[in-house]
């Protein structure tokens, strides 16, 4: 053991064999030099109670016991831990270990009965040299048992007798040196050619950063437990051992450490850099730098860089809404067109939403006249619902087709757009009718004959939703088909199904909700003038995950969400899961407040909208939808012209049979 006086020099005697010596008078270096050649074998003699036999450590000055006592930190109960069980095939082994120590004076058995304040469980494995042995061949000295004591030293203090030299210690007693080493060598290596921020940048901002300057001062002082309180220097504390200034910069270990100047311009360098995500621009920066907050710093970068936002799609989606069952058969059904299918056709389906009794339509075209006539099939058998569910296509979204409804007398409900879950129950029928399309394809058979078979047997099995057949639950009765027929005996069964099909479809719906939602799925924080971006369809590999144009939210229903794009004042609505919300893309710096742009509104650039942080509350919001208004009319006339200029003309091509003559135009 060699011990440090607090002057620097070494107290005598000391086990490693060394003195201190003075090289000259200008250089307050100590050399530590070996006193003698120590043999291993005069270390084995002179300790020969420590390495030789087996059994308790001795106290060789008065052969005695050497005990070691733990000192637990003060108000601490002791812990009794459960043992740990033993695997049978080891007991054995470990029985004849235990005996074997006790014998070899290793362990002391405590006496039954004895109290024991601190119980530890011991955990017993083979040695992985004989981990391939037999379990029913392993001997004692074939497996290894330890004492856990990690709770035990949660709670222990620890004596720190003598303290390994740190940074202070050499600094102080080298600090007149003038021998260059590799490391620096190194050091200017760094410097010089690993740093697109050029040198004497770095150099200027940090010799004007007044932060930085403190750190050095501090560094090159080493008077760090008097500045520790110190704001500026309370991030860098605790690193204090890897910081040292080297050509005038501050380094982290091989880090420079950025000058608040510079922070900004190094991130956005990095990211621009390929456009990574936060993980990766991370690892890209800490490659060369570092700075407090960096970490922060580079994740609010990437949130507010346009570009990633609108290529990269938000992970998320809303809660699932369920609805309530209608109280009636046949009172509430939904509609939607299967297909086309290759040979043109169509399949036109109307389902149940209460008994999942579904009808299938074949019809050639999704035209108003030949939908209205199936439908009024349909109605004539069934009766006329209160309500009819759709999408926004073709024909639901005809004028013809809403004066069909209001003939007919039912209410026309058309769902979110693009948003094929809020009409669940058709959807998940589409499944098994394409299904039957393409295997009445592949049999070569009458796709409208095997669709008709298919919906026998579909009315006829209980549903999953309600555990009634479709048809029973519509009708109240059983049908016949070729697998039998079972009449009802009891009279009351109405009532149960009835009773059956409202718990059975709650516990369903639950289930589907539960199984639906994980921890990607969260509610919408949209607010009326919120900025969002729209979620567009992929046409290519260059498509963007987004449309790359700002939206004004203007109506907030639930989940569907009202949005106009600021620069020709086109209004669309989605589900809120369609937007992602781009409030911190909006730069004030960039764009600026209108009110300070003359003649110019809120939407005058590409993606221009005004900063959100420039008017906080409702105002702003209402003042940007006025705007918006108000040029709607401008920006729809200029985007059909622009759309008119864009358009490809005609190709005019002969036909193949003149291609031997010259055609003349009169």
């Amino acid at each position: 053991m060699m011990e440090i006086r607090p002057d620097g020099s070494f107290a005598e005697p000391n086990d490693l064999k060394v003195t201190n010596e003075k090289t000259n008078e200008d250089a307050d270096v100590m050399l530590v030099t070996e006193n003698g050649k120590i043999e291993m074998t005069q270390i084995l003699n002179e300790f020969e109670s420590i390495f030789e036999g087996i059994g308790k450590i001795r106290d060789y000055r008065n052969d005695s016991e050497l005990y070691v006592k733990f000192s637990m930190k003060p108000g601490i109960a002791p812990i009794a831990q459960k043992p740990r069980q033993v695997p049978y095939y080891l007991q054995e082994p470990l029985k004849q270990w235990l005996e074997e120590g006790v014998k070899s004076d290793i362990f002391e058995e405590v006496p039954s009965g004895t109290p024991v304040q601190w119980c530890s469980p011991l955990v017993v494995l083979p040695k992985p040299k004989f981990s391939e042995v037999d379990k029913d061949k392993l001997e004692p000295h074939m497996i290894r048992a330890c004492v856990d004591m990690r709770i035990p030293n949660k709670f222990m203090e620890r004596n720190r007798i003598i303290q390994s030299p740190v940074v202070e210690d050499f600094i102080y007693k080298f600090h007149k040196c003038k021998e260059h080493d590799e490391t620096e060598r190194v050091i200017k290596a760094v410097i010089h050619n690993e740093h697109a921020v050029i040198l004497e940048r770095l150099q200027e901002e940090t010799n004007k950063d007044e932060h930085l300057i403190k750190l050095k001062d501090c560094i090159l002082k080493t008077n760090w437990e008097r500045n520790k309180k110190d704001m500026d220097i309370i991030p860098y504390y605790h690193m204090r051992n890897e910081l040292y200034v080297a050509e005038g910069l501050v380094f982290r270990l091989n880090q420079i450490i950025v000058p608040k100047t510079l922070q900004e311009k190094v991130i956005n360098a990095a990211h621009k850099m390929g456009h990574f995500g936060m993980t990766k621009t991370k690892q890209m920066l800490r490659e060369r730098y570092w700075f407090p907050t960096m970490n922060a710093m580079v994740e609010e970068n990437i949130k507010h860089c346009f570009e990633c936002q609108v290529t990269t799609k938000q992970q998320g989606n809303e809660p699932l809404k369920m609805t309530e069952i209608p109280e009636n058969p046949w009172e509430v059904v939904s509609v939607d067109f299967g297909g086309p299918y290759p040979d043109g056709h169509y399949n036109l389906v109307v389902i149940d939403k209460r008994t999942r009794y579904p009808e299938v339509e074949k019809v050639n075209t999704t035209a108003c006249k030949q939908t209205k006539d199936k439908l009024m099939r349909i109605l004539a058998t069934h009766g006329i619902p209160k309500r009819l569910e759709s999408d926004n296509g073709p024909p639901f979204n005809s004028v013809e087709f809403a004066n069909f409804a209001a003939e007919q007398g039912f209410e026309h409900h058309k769902i979110t757009p693009l948003h094929p879950r809020a009409n669940g129950e058709a959807e998940a029928f589409m499944k098994v009718l394409n299904k039957t399309e393409k295997i009445a394809k592949l049999q070569n058979r009458d796709s409208a004959i095997a669709v008709q078979e298919m919906l026998v047997g579909y009315r006829s099995t209980p549903h999953p939703a309600t555990d009634v057949q479709p048809y029973e639950a519509l009708v109240k009765r059983r049908v016949r088909t070729k697998l039998g027929y079972i009449p009802r005996t009891n009279k009351d069964e109405d009532i149960a199904n009835d009773k059956k099909i409202n718990e059975k479809d709650k516990s369903y719906k639950d289930k589907i909700k539960h199984q639906a939602e994980n921890r990607n799925t969260r509610k919408h924080n949209l607010k009326i003038g919120d900025y969002v971006l729209l979620e567009q369809n992929k046409r290519d590999k260059w498509t963007t995950a987004y449309e790359p144009a700002f939206y004004v939210v203007f109506v907030v229903n639930g989940s569907t969400i009202g949005a106009r794009r600021v620069t020709d004042g086109r209004e669309i609505r989605r589900d809120a899961s369609k937007f992602k919300i781009a409030n911190k893309l909006v730069k004030e710096e960039e764009y600026g407040p209108p009110q300070d742009r003359p003649g110019k509104g809120a939407e005058d650039t590409e993606y221009g909208p005004p900063a959100r942080q420039a008017r906080e509350g409702a105002d702003w919001r209402e003042e940007l939808l006025r705007n918006t208004e108000q040029k709607n009319n401008i920006n729809n006339e200029q985007s059909l012209n622009q759309l008119s200029n864009q358009r490809p003309q005609r190709e005019r091509r002969g036909t193949r049979t003149f291609n031997d003559y010259i055609m003349s135009r009169r």
